[in-house]
């Protein structure tokens, strides 16, 4: 892409970006399904996982490709609802497959969710417990040509999200994140990708361990269109490092805070948790994980699943 096209696409994208933001609004979240049908739908995201309730079974791990290279041709943008990290059309794109995956998926795009305290911002929960933030990976399935085509498919969309933990130390790991994320303030700002960013570095250390879900976007119009893969481990975020996301503005000026979707119900869906084979004796318990509280340095408490 030239830069004279590219110029033209992100006056494109950010003209769609306004339109998008006058037409919903997450303080009028329950409304949603008066324009957007699917929104009052039966296979709805996010949800809460109760861990005594999941189903465990062993299948394939998902294989993350490319997550390891150094983005070249992204940048990041303020939407009026979130920050968004969006892969350009020609980006070398980093896929995953396996799992419950039917397919290849092509990473699309990440964006965040996040709240005004420590005690909300995540959009699912485990065990009732709510995180301050949580990252979401869009991935669209490669056999259909854009992201708006998939959605239109039960199979067109894998969802990603990786729920964070507010912690009193600096977590080095976000630093170039945080270096981007400082300049995208006012509303339809956006910067290019000017440091060498790499997103296996946005991820928990274990990927092996997921649950596993047919659920929906979180945003309208909330298409049920969606594998959602979540892990139970979380990344580390410092406080200072929250506070950069919660001076953004949206559209109106007003801080961006609380940009998550209320809970929805489960229904009849059935959630999944991939468990390892050679640990399945450790899986005995009823089904249950047993969280157990443990002090680190950084002087906090962290949920920490026994397996």
């Amino acid at each position: 892409m030239n830069s004279i096209n590219y110029k033209i696409y992100l006056k494109l994208l950010y003209f769609a970006q306004i339109v998008s933001s006058q037409h919903w609004s997450y303080e009028l979240q329950d409304n949603w399904g008066e324009d957007y049908y699917q929104c009052f739908g039966e296979k709805q995201s996010p949800i809460t996982i109760n861990t005594d309730e999941v189903i465990q079974e062993y299948f394939p791990a998902v294989e993350f490709v490319g997550y390891r290279n150094v983005l070249e041709k992204s940048y990041f943008v303020n939407n009026g609802h979130s920050v968004k990290l969006q892969l350009e059309p020609d980006e070398i794109k980093p896929y995953i497959f396996g799992g419950k995956l039917n397919g290849v998926y092509e990473l699309d795009s990440l964006h965040f969710h996040w709240g005004h305290s420590n005690n909300n911002g995540s959009e699912h929960r485990i065990n009732q417990i709510h995180y301050p933030m949580e990252m979401h990976f869009v991935h669209r399935n490669q056999k259909y040509a854009t992201l708006d085509e998939s959605m239109s498919y039960p199979d067109g969309i894998a969802v990603v999200a990786v729920l964070c933990n507010a912690v009193m130390d600096r977590n080095p790991k976000l630093n170039i994140l945080i270096d981007h994320i400082m300049h995208l303030k006012k509303f339809n700002s956006s910067i290019s990708v000017y440091l060498p960013l790499v997103l296996q570095s946005l991820l928990p250390t274990d990927i092996n361990k997921f649950f596993t879900y047919e659920g929906s976007l979180t945003t309208p119009p909330c298409s049920e269109s969606v594998t959602w893969i979540v892990f139970p481990e979380t990344v580390d975020i410092s406080h200072g490092q929250l506070a950069f996301f919660r001076k953004l503005q949206q559209m109106n000026k007003k801080r961006m805070v609380d940009n998550f979707r209320n809970l929805q119900k489960l229904n009849s869906r059935h959630i999944t948790l991939r468990s390892l084979p050679t640990r399945r004796s450790t899986f005995s318990f009823n089904r249950r994980f047993y969280p157990t509280y443990t002090r680190h340095k950084s002087s906090r408490f962290q949920i920490v699943p026994i397996f």
